[in-house]
């Protein structure tokens, strides 16, 4: 069984020089479960490491490698045909977090797997952003009332839509936060300061792309992709070093309100990969707080994957802890409690009478 420190130096900062044939296996266990085999395997190839994977594990390696090859395959020919659609309707749209990064060829995407595609429309043009997506055959998500209110009301995007034919489903934002949190991200400025990509598609700056996903792993109450997503955002910093603007990135978390979460976000980095995220614009007041050093228990728990072969990794308190907190960065409490009290009677009333009971019925 790996220790979490064995984990850290192994699947983040490539130190595997000391493992052994049966820390491999578990090593890789690990890296099935989270999705992440075969961008870890590409990760050593560049690294000059790859040699050190036992002959016996390569084999599943190279099949993680070949399948996430085949979806990246899949998500070039939608985003063509996402930019043929879209470009028909004149709806200027920006990809989103895994398919931005194919979008946009970063060293991150090789090898990374994605269950969907996201997009970000400007909120004017979602109706005509559905009308698209309906006439080329999208399918809305069937939901019950209270969800579809939720995604219309208070989130950051619509209901998702899958094609029946392709099986591809399509996250629709019309921002990266929900709006009723207390936050003030520009989307405008998204829009400005993105790129063109594959197919003429855009993408977030690379600025863009690490605030987003740093965002999206800290200040949210699902954890369970963290670590991908910390690898993420670790690569885009790394690869792109001699041209990133860390100052640009301090100053989207600044005026986004999200200050807290970009310290976070220094930490998590120095913890897992020993990397030191330069501050820009943001001072380190408030490291040594009770509440910051709470958030970074927790939040460090939930993104270390929980598993039988990681010791001591099963902590629920920090993660059920992280899970609340996240949710409460996304909402006003009030509503949080109202939110987080329905959940709860839905999912003991589905318990009681099945899975079907909120289903919406037939007109």
């Amino acid at each position: 069984m790996l220790t979490i420190e064995a984990v850290t130096a192994s699947l983040c900062q490539l130190k595997v020089e000391h493992l052994d044939d049966k820390q491999w296996g578990e090593l890789f266990r690990i890296l099935r479960h989270k999705s992440m085999a075969a961008s870890y395997y590409l990760r050593l190839r560049n690294a000059g490491k790859e040699h050190y994977v036992p002959e016996q594990i390569k084999p599943p390696f190279l099949s993680a490698v070949t399948f996430s090859e085949a979806q990246t395959r899949q998500v070039k020919i939608q985003l063509k045909k996402l930019s043929l659609l879209f470009t028909a309707h004149q709806i200027e749209f920006v990809m989103l977090k895994g398919a931005a990064y194919v979008a946009a060829e970063t060293p991150n995407s090789y090898g990374r797997l994605m269950s969907d595609l996201d997009i970000c429309v400007r909120y004017k043009d979602l109706s005509g952003t559905e009308l698209a997506l309906r006439n080329a055959a999208w399918q809305i998500k069937e939901l019950d009332d209270y969800d579809e209110k939720f995604y219309r009301q208070w989130s950051h995007e619509i209901p998702p839509y899958k094609h029946p034919f392709d099986g591809v489903s399509l996250d629709v934002h019309h921002t990266l936060f929900p709006p009723v949190a207390d936050k003030s991200i520009n989307i405008n400025q998204l829009f400005v300061e993105a790129q063109c990509g594959l197919s003429g598609v855009k993408y977030p700056g690379v600025e863009w792309l690490v605030f987003h996903s740093a965002i999206h792993l800290i200040a949210n109450e699902d954890a369970e992709n963290g670590l991908r997503d910390l690898t993420d955002i670790y690569l885009l910093l790394t690869q792109y070093q001699q041209t990133f603007n860390f100052e640009r990135l301090s100053v989207l978390f600044c005026e986004s309100g999200f200050v807290t979460e970009f310290r976070l976000l220094q930490q998590l980095l120095l913890e897992y990969f020993a990397y030191q995220l330069p501050s820009g614009k943001i001072d380190t007041e408030g490291l040594n707080s009770l509440w910051f050093n709470l958030r970074f228990w927790a939040v460090r728990w939930a993104i270390c994957p929980a598993s039988e072969y990681i010791a001591g990794s099963h902590q629920r308190i920090p993660r059920m802890f992280n899970y609340i907190v996240g949710y409460s960065c996304k909402m006003p409490i009030l509503l949080l409690m109202r939110h987080l009290g329905y959940k709860s009677a839905r999912s003991l009333i589905k318990f009681l009478f099945g899975e079907f009971y909120f289903r919406k019925k037939s007109k």
